[in-house]
């Protein structure tokens, strides 16, 4: 018996070149070579290399010596599935945001049949979440996901033992900007901030560092103030605090008032603005 990978030759001794040989292979099992039923080897060779796992069983050759035929004993020869090995790969990262293929996490053996993939639970507070359909992991939380392979047999090869590969979701860097709407710096006093984000659902905050200075958020990824006619630098931030698959982003930008005088006759008057 020999693991597939290891041809068996079988010899007939004694031989001479103008000798005929016929193999038979036993077809049905019962040990008994029977001419009519068994499957014949006409190679006509002293020699018969049998290699796969289907070869295996008993096998008989007949030998013409130009006088008789005379046949052989039964040679009984076994060939047995060899193994695979299939290794999860070390360290494997990917960024929240896109669907993963998790065969990116193994190394499988090309010998190896089908593979089939499956989510493996995590109980650590690190976890992350996804589902899986075939080869495509969708990630709905960042964190450590764990994912088992097992491979089919072939017709010389064992199916392949369950491996787990560790995949880390790392947290995604959002996007923010903040700006002052030009049009809007002049006349009343009240400027409009735009704030452009992504993902488009994150939670942002609008401040200013004039805590006096009151941010309205208009519900439409807009903002106004009222500035008073005081010369003065007012920074304003947008900021995106950290979830669970993004980490936190800030954009600021500055407007800047400069007072403008009372007219003759008139006690108010509107500053003018600019932006930077």
């Amino acid at each position: 018996s020999v693991p597939y990978g290891s041809p068996i030759t079988l010899t007939v001794a004694p031989t001479n070149s103008s000798w005929g040989y016929v193999w038979y292979k036993d077809a049905n099992g019962n040990g008994t070579l029977e001419l009519n039923a068994d499957e014949q080897i006409t190679n006509n060779k002293c020699t018969l290399t049998l290699t796969n796992v289907s070869d295996s069983g008993m096998y008989w050759v007949l030998v013409n010596d130009g006088r008789s035929t005379k046949t052989s004993k039964a040679v009984n020869v076994t060939i047995t599935k060899a193994d695979v090995t299939n290794t999860p790969k070390e360290n494997a990262h990917h960024t929240f945001g896109t669907t993963y293929d998790v065969r990116n996490l193994f190394n499988i053996d090309p010998n190896a049949g089908e593979a089939t993939y499956a989510l493996v639970q995590n109980p650590d507070e690190n976890a992350g979440a996804a589902t899986l359909e075939g080869n495509i992991l969708t990630i709905t939380k960042a964190g450590v996901i764990k994912v088992s392979l097992t491979t089919a047999e072939t017709d010389n090869y064992n199916a392949g033992s369950a491996v787990t590969a560790t995949l880390t979701v790392d947290k995604a860097t959002p996007t923010v900007k903040i700006s002052a709407d030009q049009t809007s710096l002049t006349g009343s006093g009240t400027v409009k901030l735009t704030v452009t984000k992504a993902p488009t659902d994150a939670v942002v905050s609008v401040t200013c560092d004039d805590t006096s200075v009151e941010v309205k958020d208009n519900n439409d990824g807009t903002y106004t103030v009222a500035l008073p006619n005081t010369t003065k630098t007012y920074n304003f931030k947008a900021a995106l605090a950290e979830s669970a698959n993004y980490t936190a982003a800030d954009s600021t930008c500055t407007v800047s008032v400069t007072r403008r005088s009372s007219s003759s006759g008139s006690s108010s008057s509107n500053p003018t603005y600019s932006v930077t």
